[in-house]
């Protein structure tokens, strides 16, 4: 048997919470105002900051399945707020060395006066801020006050605002801030008590304010490119009469937490890093679209097929152009008329064409000229434009840009897509992230690749030159064409983009090294499987998305032919406990009396006291979320072994009881022996615990106190006897009732069942 721990991470829920036992909090401020310190876990004894800091941290440690090798610092400060100051949380030291923003695992801030905090959190992570892709839809107001606190993602842009209802931040009203790090931090110092040292092992008791009727949704159209600009880039934080109205009426007593939402989310407000005025029906990373059958194709194939290779700019200001040049004209003036750009004297479209496929590497549309002087500047937006049928040489388009490159932060990758080329058919992206073509296979003939790529700019790229057609083109009037006549008819692609789910065997870290770094040109060949035996069989445009639960539920359902329905019961049990059926084994309760004699019960309460006596008491903070009066077993030498022997006669009840497998192991997480006591710890509030069945045994005779018992969330208490065993799902509800006499002595153990 072996003590495990569960040490996944769900998301960071931006919830709230609050200390709901105000005596165990008694706090006095040291003169530490902005300047952040590490959490020292080895000292016995902390002051009331460090006690509250500590307990937090553990608390949502617990509720976050963040085990102790996941959190290896905590770091923590009292910080003054800044009005309308919007940033990141990040490892400034590491990020000198490395040019690399890495931020917490999470953060949580804590109220620390009467003051009400307006606490604004957006969804901006730093390389959306950088190239101001502000697609945001909605943004959370928190408002919280004394003894909230506020767990969220620090990745994300944030801040304090003070412009609601003519109120301004009181900066005598400090805050502390609370950083969990998956590394050390040895560069900031411990923190060096400046209160008295104590042994304040008070538990505190966090509750959670997360419920709906604590939210309210606000609809509101200032969320726009500008509104991010100016708050982000400026401080300055614009919000119109009609949002600052319907905010002040919110009822800060019963609602803390305001969610301002787009008006109308159909219509998507985003940015092209320059051009506010730019609008789009963006999906993912590429829309597409189709050109109508036309007169020209076999011609334009024959004028892309003279092109030199090199970029040039296409001269707007004409009136007549050659076949080429209008099929740019047509294709931009469609584009940028539905990205709402109308300003022809102020934007620039830059063209190429390519007649074959000729190199595996992965690229991003820029100003090629600043680049080689280590800066980029991007088009408002990429356009290729497909001649003929190459389904296996498709066109790549990554979500990755030039920081992710940069520092291969790969492992975020999750999705790619891959674009197959038909005649006529059109894409358009973003050109800042990596993409390029590829092959699917060995056998995909390279010579006759037909593309027009265009770009489109709001400023003129450097040392590009307008296009100078070919002098016979010129002189031939037959091959002239006058501007306003549209020779070519653009339409959205009704069959869109095909997303198929794939597991990391699929997509990850390797498959971004080798298509990026190495340039492998068998990289992409593991897709052709999905495109060839996917449903989507319209689709020529491929969306592949990382989905880990694929192998999970291959895995489940293996498991299911080998070990029936049991399988079910456990997925449900563990991972979906708030949704159970009522048939699920593990909902049943079994109790069988006399498991341990009196002897030997007697034996375990006065081995317990002695050790409490000669080792500094009982602990009362080893479970951070729902704290008992115990001590774990393995700490107590003279019946530590004789507990283990009992343990086969315990897992035999179990399985018996649950119908386990005999291949099937039950690990012990925990083991302890709890002491409930009418003056100190007499109940235990309704709660789950962490694992997968938990059993107790009561260790003194029911005459010794009174009250007590276990009760359950759907009405059932149980009472046990001196030496009874009583088995239940962890994952139920339940608490020990108080005892109003005396003491109540259990036996607790936590459980997994393992496979």
């Amino acid at each position: 048997m072996s003590v495990v721990i569960n040490s996944s991470r769900k998301n960071i829920d931006d919830s709230l919470y609050i200390l709901n036992n105000d005596n165990a909090l008694s706090l006095v401020l040291p003169e530490i105002a902005d300047t952040s310190y590490r959490l020292n876990t080895q000292v016995s004894n902390y002051d009331p900051l460090e006690q509250y800091v500590s307990q937090i941290a553990k608390f949502h440690s617990s509720r976050l399945n963040l085990s102790n090798n996941k959190t290896s610092c905590v770091e923590f400060s009292i910080v003054t707020p800044t009005v309308n100051q919007c940033n990141i949380i990040y490892d400034h030291h590491n990020y000198e060395k490395i040019n690399k923003k890495n931020s917490p695992i999470c953060s949580i801030i804590a109220s620390l006066s009467d003051y009400t905090h307006k606490f604004l959190l957006t969804d901006i992570n730093h390389q959306q801020y950088k190239y101001k892709h502000f697609d945001q839809s909605q943004n959370k107001l928190f408002l919280f006050k004394k003894h909230m606190h506020l767990v969220f993602d620090s990745s994300k842009y944030h801040g304090f605002i003070g412009a609601l209802s003519h109120d301004n931040i009181d900066t005598r009203n400090p805050y502390l801030l609370i950083n969990l790090w998956s590394y050390p931090l040895d560069n900031i110092p411990y923190y060096s008590s400046q209160n008295v040292a104590s042994d304040c092992d008070v538990p505190m008791k966090f509750t959670d304010i997360n419920s709906p009727t604590a939210t309210r949704i606000i609809e509101t159209s200032c969320l726009n490119y500008n509104f991010f600009d100016r708050l982000l880039y400026n401080s300055e934080l614009i919000l119109d009469d009609e949002l600052m109205k319907n905010i002040s009426a919110v009822n800060s007593y019963s609602t803390h937490r305001i969610i301002m939402k787009i008006k109308n989310e159909s219509e998507p407000i985003v940015s092209t890093r320059d051009s506010p005025e730019v609008t789009s029906d963006k999906k993912d990373n590429i829309n597409t679209w189709n050109i109508d059958e036309h007169i020209y194709q076999d011609k334009l194939i024959q004028e892309t097929n003279q092109f030199d290779g090199n970029t040039v700019l296409l001269d707007l200001t004409k009136n007549n152009y050659t076949l080429l040049e209008k099929f740019v004209y047509d294709t931009a003036i469609f584009h940028l008329s539905r990205l709402n750009i109308h300003d022809m004297e102020h934007h620039y479209v830059e063209f190429w064409c390519k007649s074959k496929f000729d190199t595996h590497a992965l690229h991003v549309d820029c100003d090629e000229s600043l680049k080689m002087k280590g800066e980029y500047e991007y088009p408002l937006l990429s356009c290729v434009t497909y001649l003929n049928d190459v389904p296996g040489c498709p066109t790549i388009i990554t979500n990755v840009d030039m920081d992710c490159y940069k520092y291969k932060e790969f492992e975020s990758q999750t999705e790619l897509i891959l674009s197959l080329p038909v005649h006529n058919k059109q894409i358009t992206f973003d050109g800042s992230f990596f993409h390029g073509g590829t092959t699917l296979d060995d056998n995909q003939p390279m010579d006759e690749r037909y593309i027009i790529a265009i770009n489109f700019w709001k400023t003129k790229p450097n040392d590009v030159e307008y296009y100078k057609p070919n002098t016979d083109n010129v002189l031939d009037n037959r091959s002239q064409f006058v501007r306003d006549n549209r020779i070519i008819n653009l339409r959205e692609d009704i069959t869109d983009i095909c997303s198929i789910n794939v597991c990391n065997d699929t997509i990850n870290y390797n498959l971004f090294n080798d298509i990026l770094y190495n340039k492998k040109s068998d990289a992409c060949y593991r897709f052709n499987k999905f495109i060839k035996t996917t449903t989507c069989n319209k689709s020529h445009t491929f969306k592949f998305i990382l989905d880990n639960s694929i192998k999970e539920d291959k895995k489940h359902a293996d498991l299911k032919a080998k070990y029936g329905g049991i399988m079910d019961d456990i997925r449900d049990i563990q991972y979906n406990d708030t949704n159970l059926k009522y048939n699920n084994r593990f909902l049943q309760r079994f109790s069988f009396p006399k498991i341990y004699s009196a002897d030997m019960c007697r034996y375990i309460i006065n081995e317990s006291e002695k050790y409490a006596t000669h080792n500094g008491g009982w602990t009362t903070s080893r479970h951070s979320a729902y704290p008992t009066t115990d001590l774990p077993v393995d700490k107590i030498p003279s019946i530590f072994g004789i507990i283990l022997e009992t343990l086969k006669t315990i897992m035999k009840r179990i399985s018996i009881s649950y119908e386990l497998h005999n291949d099937m192991t039950i690990d012990v997480k925990d083991l302890f022996v709890v002491k409930y006591s009418h003056d100190a710890q007499n109940h235990l509030e309704m709660h789950k615990d962490g694992s997968t069945i938990s059993f107790n045994i009561l260790l003194n005779e029911s005459c010794e106190f009174e009250g007590g018992g276990t009760k359950f969330d759907d009405g059932l208490t149980h009472h046990s006897q001196q030496g009874d065993l009583f088995i239940h799902s962890s994952r139920i509800d339940h608490s020990g009732l108080p005892i109003t006499k005396g003491i109540r002595y259990l036996l607790v153990g936590f459980l997994d069942i393992t496979i």
